[in-house]
């Protein structure tokens, strides 16, 4: 079963007791701030829909409909002008697993920094006891695991999907 953005907010809500701002709290925590905004940088492909912010320098996740029919997630960070689009999933599973150990605020230094980046993945370095409490139930929940390669698998999806992107111009 693919995971989708409102299972991923219910999920949020119910460790939240129903509270709204409590459960948007908590995505907050691993950097998977919820936002219905517009997002318009300069950098934000039209047919992009952003589900989730990070708080950090712009940096945003959204998903689009690939020509093979998947729905690939890919990280926009505005702040790079030379690399601002990563694919960072075949789709919100995939995504979630690649940050399912570290949070997804370090995803965002794919952008400036990807082979360091890919290392703090592979090898996750402590965070807060509440993010990992709120993580290991979000892998409890849908099953999630991390990434056996993480290099390989990022090279893959922009092999497949960073030329499907409509950029502007």
């Amino acid at each position: 079963m693919e995971v989708t953005v409102e299972q991923l907010h219910e999920w949020a809500a119910r460790q939240a007791g129903g509270d709204d701002k409590a459960a948007a709290e908590l995505l907050a925590e691993i950097t998977l701030e919820p936002t219905k905004r517009e997002w318009n940088y300069w950098c934000d492909p039209p047919e992009v829909g952003v589900f989730a912010a990070t708080g950090i320098d712009g940096a945003h996740f959204g998903q689009f409909v690939a020509e093979d029919g998947t729905w690939p997630v890919v990280l926009i960070a505005p702040e790079c002008a030379e690399n601002c689009w990563t694919i960072v999933g075949q789709s919100l599973d995939e995504f979630l697993c690649l940050g399912c150990q570290v949070g997804y605020g370090v995803l965002v230094e794919l952008a400036t920094q990807p082979a360091e980046t890919v290392r703090r993945i592979e090898e996750p370095e402590a965070t807060t006891p509440r993010q990992q409490e709120i993580l290991e139930s979000l892998r409890q929940e849908f099953s999630l695991a991390p990434w056996e390669d993480v290099g390989r698998r990022l090279f893959e999806l922009q092999e497949l999907y960073l030329d499907e992107l409509i950029l502007p111009d």
